[in-house]
């Protein structure tokens, strides 16, 4: 549970990987700032998300959206 008022910031690490033989990988650390100030508790769906992402992609592009 993400709780603004006891942490406002979360160091979350990304490992990609690809199903080629060898199998590629990168990893890369993203910073997350909490900024909702609700003390109402978030929801997901699930507890992990996988996701895959084209290595053609524009910079920037957006790959996975969380409700």
């Amino acid at each position: 549970m993400f709780d603004r008022e006891s942490r406002s910031n979360y160091q979350l690490s990304v490992i990609c990987c690809d199903l080629g033989a060898p199998s590629l990988s990168s990893q890369t650390d993203i910073r997350v700032r909490i900024i909702d100030e609700n003390d109402v508790a978030p929801t997901f769906d699930r507890k992990l998300y996988h996701v895959r992402v084209a290595e053609n992609n524009q910079v920037g592009a957006d790959i996975l959206q969380v409700r």
